[in-house]
């Protein structure tokens, strides 16, 4: 009751000098149930060596009466379906025989990935919301919830727009639940894409995940509506990849990657993850990276620990979760080779012109990729390599001094990103 008590007080303060507090907790999807190490129970994934002839790979299936479900786009992997569900000890003996195969170059069972939205209210939360005071400086805005985004203006966002806020020519990718392209604050951004899920063209937002990423990363800015993204020039590709639960397969997610690169994403946002390495994820992750893509990938919510996957490989950029004070949120896992950025109530766009306040290294990621459009609208011919450089090499140390476990090399500061080159600036 304290606590409801406070926030009510909270609400009547701010409401009293004009700000609007969307309460974030108020309303969730429902759960989706789904447990680490989760698997589609009548899928594999196999991947046959280069120039196997087709005769064998028929007869490699015969074998457990499998039929070609899928084969991704660029990876040469297949999606073969069993004919009924097994256990995950059942799949994973079928795995094992298939890789005693001298023409597989791998397998493994069809894995699932989550969003990594935290659906519980932190405890620090109470101090994030502590939005009355605004930062000064930096570009005017006169989106009506301007004021409540801490997170940009912890990131110097808004002293970045004296520099860009983006360029039409480059795509962020959110690969997601898809993006509700109607949104008053997104409407004329978004390339609709595809949904892998349904197998369509229209990767409509059902679950709501996709929508509040994308508002973070290219919200429209000063159209006296709602939000702003970091980078609110740039396009949006969306690519459905996770269903109305927020959950997807290794293969529906890496399909999505591949996908996005070819569809010539500049960034691929994926705010999801799991705790099982997979091959196929880590082969799209590698695809899209040769192709010049800056990956921002959520470290994950499972608290103190190494990132999940696909955040571990080393061609996505992790990405943890601070909240207002510098501090890891709660729930965040770590990021020791990558970065932070603000993850704890974070308010965004969400289907049907709605707004709220959501937590998770979901909401840290889409500022990272935000960056990342600033950084190639600047400079197109910048590299996917050079422009995570950047992105690294100008962060606000905290934690431990200099690099660390936990922060990797610090929490983004867009600013410095996009006026590293210059010896001073008017918004630092």
């Amino acid at each position: 009751m304290k606590c409801v008590t406070k926030l009510l007080i909270f609400g009547i303060v701010c409401a009293s000098i004009g700000i609007f507090v969307v309460a974030g907790w108020a309303v969730y999807p429902p759960p989706s149930g789904i447990q680490a190490g989760a698997v589609v129970a009548d899928e594999v994934i196999v991947k046959f060596k280069a120039g196997v002839p087709a005769a064998n790979i028929r007869a490699a299936h015969a074998k457990f009466q499998a039929k070609i479900a899928l084969t991704i786009a660029g990876l040469g992997a297949q999606v073969v379906k069993l004919p009924a569900k097994k256990s995950r000890a059942e799949l994973n003996a079928i795995v094992t025989q298939y890789k005693q195969d001298p023409n597989v170059e791998y397998a493994e069972v069809n894995g699932i990935m989550t969003i990594q939205r935290q659906v519980s209210l932190p405890p620090e939360a109470l101090e994030v919301l502590k939005l009355c005071i605004i930062q000064p400086g930096g570009f005017p805005s006169d989106d009506p919830h301007f004021a409540q985004l801490w997170g940009i203006m912890k990131i110097r966002g808004n002293c970045a727009w004296d520099t860009n806020i983006g360029a039409g020519n480059i795509t962020v990718a959110v690969v997601d639940t898809g993006v509700d392209y109607t949104h008053e604050d997104l409407a004329g951004t978004v390339r609709k894409g595809y949904d892998f899920v349904n197998d369509d063209t229209d990767a409509m937002d059902d679950q709501g995940h996709g929508t509040h990423v994308a508002g973070t990363i290219a919200a429209t800015l000063n159209n006296n509506k709602g939000v702003v993204g970091v980078s609110p020039n740039v396009r949006i590709l969306a690519v459905k990849v996770l269903d109305s639960y927020g959950s997807g397969s290794w293969s529906t997610v890496a399909s999505g990657v591949v996908y996005a690169a070819d569809k010539q994403a500049r960034v691929i946002n994926l705010s999801l993850g799991g705790s099982e390495s997979t091959q196929t994820v880590k082969d799209a992750v590698n695809y899209a990276w040769k192709k010049g893509v800056l990956l921002a990938c959520a470290a994950g919510n499972d608290g103190a620990g190494d990132p999940g996957y696909p955040a571990a490989y080393k061609n996505c950029l992790a990405v943890a979760a601070t909240d207002q004070n510098d501090e890891r949120a709660s729930f965040s896992q770590y990021a020791p080779d990558g970065v932070a950025a603000p993850g704890v109530s974070i308010l965004s766009s969400l289907p049907g012109n709605n707004y709220e306040s959501w937590s998770g290294t979901s909401m840290a990621t889409p500022h990272v990729a935000g960056l990342a459009a600033l950084l190639f609208s600047q400079n197109p011919n910048r590299t996917n390599r050079r422009v995570r450089e950047i992105i690294q090499g100008t962060t606000d140390d905290i934690g431990t001094a200099g690099k660390d476990p936990i922060f990797g090399y610090g929490r983004i500061n867009a600013s410095k990103a996009v006026h590293y080159q210059c010896a001073a600036s008017s918004c630092p």
